[in-house]
């Protein structure tokens, strides 16, 4: 995970991140390992030095898509 930004302000901060992995899957006795690429935010209200709220937004659907589509472009043929 890489923090590409942050920001505070008061009891708020803000972080912009990116997660890089591999996840394998099995297809019968064959193994494939897929790129996974996850972009997000997260968002945290601090109260009293305690984090009273916690906050993550990201796109699952399309973060796995833009994942599995860059593993496979290279097989498909029209």
């Amino acid at each position: 995970m890489k923090v590409d930004s942050a920001f505070a302000c008061g009891d708020h901060a803000v972080a912009m991140w990116k997660f890089t992995a591999t996840q394998t899957e099995s297809y019968g006795a064959h193994h494939y390992r897929f790129p996974v690429v996850v972009e997000g935010l997260t968002i945290i209200s601090v109260k009293n030095g305690r984090v009273v709220r916690w906050s993550d937004y990201y796109d699952r659907m399309t973060s796995r898509r833009v994942g599995l589509a860059s593993f496979f472009k290279k097989w498909i043929e029209y």
